[in-house]
């Protein structure tokens, strides 16, 4: 047994709900995580308030609904043989449309977890899925582009995006509010304010944005 937060219907912080679930037997490339950090990201709160996609495929399916996609923790059992007992794991948990990361424990595909350096904190680690993949697509998504423009760059996505593009070489300028420029000077140079009318000012400076 084990404790979880559930969404009991849609609607505001008031629907959460501390719940008792039974333990499910492991499947073949499944791994049991006793969870150490679990990340909240703007998707959860658009599940919960019944705006996903996600709701959209799952209006027939009873509550309670788990949340959370992302987690980070101790593997206590697995039927894969790359991870074993006491493995530290950085992984995410019943994509695309069964999310249960807000747990004492969650069962993780194979292919959906990932071995977490020591020198990563669980907290950091549970941080980077959602926002590291998805800078990720965007950085894979770039051809022939080099001078890059990126909006909110300071944001959870934005702020990964520009150290990546970076990495890889591209010329990369970012917006943001003028509270969050101090943060994103640490990645960034070339720094806009937001509330501009980027496409129209810089639309010839820029590859793509």
């Amino acid at each position: 047994m084990f404790k979880q937060v559930v969404m009991t219907a849609f609607g505001g912080t008031e629907v959460l709900a501390n719940t008792v679930c039974k333990r499910k037997d492991l499947k073949d490339g499944e791994v049991r995580l006793k969870v150490h950090a679990a990340a909240v990201n703007p998707i959860d709160a658009k599940i919960r308030q019944g705006s996903s996609f996600v709701c959209k495929q799952r209006l027939a399916d009873p509550f309670p609904w788990g949340l959370g996609f992302d987690v980070a923790g101790e593997v206590m059992e697995s039927k894969d043989p790359a991870f074993k007992s006491g493995d530290r794991l950085a992984a995410s948990v019943g994509t695309p449309y069964h999310p249960a990361a807000y747990a004492e424990e969650a069962i993780v595909r194979k292919e959906h977890c990932m071995l977490l350096p020591k020198d990563i904190s669980y907290e950091q680690g549970a941080a980077l899925i959602t926002a590291g993949l998805t800078a990720l697509s965007i950085l894979h998504s770039f051809k022939n582009e080099r001078k890059i423009l990126v909006s909110g760059g300071s944001g959870g996505v934005g702020h990964l995006l520009v150290q990546y593009l970076q990495g890889s070489g591209f010329e990369v300028s970012a917006s943001c509010s003028e509270a969050s420029r101090a943060f994103l000077s640490q990645y960034v140079k070339e720094i806009f304010d937001y509330k501009e009318d980027l496409e129209k000012k810089y639309s010839q400076t820029f590859d793509a944005a």
